[in-house]
């Protein structure tokens, strides 16, 4: 997909290095919320595994690569069969580990649920990190949806109208190319023209939803995974939230497809799990309005019933 890029896949491990040291968007963004990160590779096409997170911070960079990279969809698959499930498990693994580490800290600080903690009471933001995955993304929209690369392709890095014609060219090789392996099933098309981050966030948000806990969505790549959760376990839908309307331009595709509006429209276009990040605090805000806030109804009892 070199043709449709406008940065050089370098930018990649350079920026996964920055997220671990707490220098990028994302890392400051969960430090300012108080939310911990986990950063994983399952599959940047390079050697990282001397990258580790600071010492005694709120990130963890975990290293569990299923290959570096994925073959061109344009000619055929993506990724193996095994590659696929290889890295929905990478993600799924990271959930639970999410969720163990919720438990501890409940544990530790006391926390309790109807006796015990309950995974309902934490959220987990799904985001990626990936040079050129706008168009693997805008490609498992097209596969899922039907959706022509015209209305699904946007301009990601930034790329001209030349490098745009190139990304709707290249999805539409893809989808011609897989036709047979995207009509078998979400998870074919996820093999056929997916990534293996979107393979992992696709296994996060299943695991997610057996879990019983809140995920939100990020922006147009993780909300295209999270389209491939949906599609394949329904329920899936029941714990979903999407962050933020992406610039991206297939977006309101996306959203029509998932069935639900995003938190946010701020024009983000960064990904890294930023705008999941965002919306945390608005949607803490809105469920505390829903368990604590008094209707009007409850406001007009009390005072009827109150003292003269």
């Amino acid at each position: 997909l070199t043709d449709a890029l406008l940065h050089l896949s370098q930018v990649t491990p350079a920026m996964y290095a920055a997220i671990a040291a707490g220098q990028a968007a994302s890392s400051v963004l969960c430090a300012a919320n108080n939310c911990s990160l986990s950063i994983i590779d399952v599959g940047i096409d390079a050697d990282i595994r001397h990258v580790s997170a600071v010492a005694g911070s709120h990130i963890t960079a975990v290293h569990n690569k299923v290959c570096p990279g994925t073959a061109s969809f344009a000619s055929g698959p993506a990724m193996t069969e095994q590659q696929c499930q290889q890295a929905l498990a990478a993600g799924a693994a990271a959930v639970q580990q999410a969720c163990e580490h919720m438990e501890q800290a409940a544990s530790a600080s006391g926390v309790t649920h109807h006796g015990g903690w309950s995974t309902s009471q934490c959220v987990i933001c799904v985001g990626e990190l990936g040079i050129g995955n706008t168009t693997a993304a805008a490609a498992l929209l097209a596969a899922l949806s039907g959706a022509s690369p015209q209305e699904v392709c946007g301009r990601g890095t930034g790329v001209d109208n030349a490098g745009l014609s190139a990304k709707q060219q290249v999805v539409a090789a893809a989808l011609a190319a897989n036709k047979q392996l995207i009509q078998s099933g979400p998870l074919g098309a996820l093999q056929a023209v997916g990534g293996l981050e979107l393979a992992a966030m696709t296994g996060a948000y299943l695991a997610a939803a057996q879990q019983q806990v809140p995920v939100i969505a990020d922006g147009f790549v993780s909300g295209a995974a999270a389209l491939a959760a949906v599609r394949h376990q329904p329920a899936v839908a029941q714990c979903l939230f999407m962050s933020h309307s992406s610039a991206e331009a297939g977006t309101q595709r996306l959203s029509a497809e998932i069935g639900q509006l995003p938190v946010l429209d701020m024009g983000l276009r960064l990904g890294e799990g930023t705008g999941a990040v965002l919306s945390v605090p608005l949607l803490r805000s809105a469920a505390a309005m829903v368990s604590d806030m008094a209707s009007l109804d409850d406001v007009l009892a009390a005072a009827a019933v109150g003292p003269n």
